[in-house]
């Protein structure tokens, strides 16, 4: 395969790269800009429309991950999950249940987020829009990854909606049946090895060098830019 660039996801010291943005003129008034896009009214059918990144929980706040052009997101979208009351005092009557994990924490107000109700079913999708969305920004033609689940699922579903070959690496005998079954619903090249996640993972950084695939596992600096966006979400 030939490649004309070779995405690097480590410094000279070995620890993951940093993504650092300057923050646009006018950032002063971000807040209000993120409340506006918050705010607006969902289009119909779902998830349609030329304001679509406004939707995402991720690309919201898209000024302070990844500022990129909108044709080049790829969303489901992501994001705006639940924020829900298990504490002693704010979890109102008959909810025994909840209450008692505020008992247990020894908290009266305590909050639990829901990232079970993105796309996939985890949190990683924050992560892999943004991802994805740079792949498709460098225009590569496939990703990979690493996985024991929650991110080949992911991959494979955000891989497939940017029309990109997606390939995922599972230790064998190591990976629930539900995951296995989204990632391969999705299309994904799925290649199970016999050995556990560190020897997965190593096998995919070596084949991604080598072939100029591009990886999306937690190396990839900007897979820890959008998973940013559960604390802007709960700041907003």
């Amino acid at each position: 395969m030939e490649v004309g660039w070779k995405p690097r996801y480590r410094c000279n010291c070995g620890g993951v790269l940093d993504v650092e943005l300057a923050l646009p003129a006018g950032a002063t008034g971000l807040r209000q800009l993120f409340d506006e896009r918050a705010s607006a009214p969902p289009t119909w059918p779902v998830n349609t429309g030329n304001r679509l990144p406004d939707h995402s929980g991720v690309w919201r706040y898209r000024e302070l991950i990844l500022p990129v052009p909108e044709q080049y997101i790829v969303s489901r979208p992501e994001g705006n999950t639940g924020l829900y009351p298990v504490g002693m005092e704010n979890c109102g009557a008959g909810r025994i249940g909840h209450r008692q994990i505020g008992s247990y924490a020894g908290l009266d107000h305590l909050f639990l987020k829901h990232e079970g109700e993105n796309p996939t079913g985890s949190f990683k999708d924050r992560g892999m829009t943004v991802g994805v969305t740079m792949a498709s920004l460098l225009g590569a033609q496939a990703t990979a990854c690493a996985s024991t689940g929650n991110t080949s699922a992911s991959l494979a579903s955000y891989a497939a909606q940017a029309g990109m070959r997606a390939i995922v690496f599972l230790p064998a005998g190591n990976v629930t049946v539900g995951k296995l079954a989204q990632s391969l619903a999705y299309g994904a090249t799925t290649i199970q090895i016999d050995g556990d996640f560190d020897a997965a993972m190593q096998l995919v950084e070596q084949v991604c060098n080598e072939l100029g695939i591009y990886l999306i596992n937690s190396l990839n600096p900007y897979r820890v830019e959008g998973q940013k966006s559960i604390g802007f979400e709960l700041l907003q």
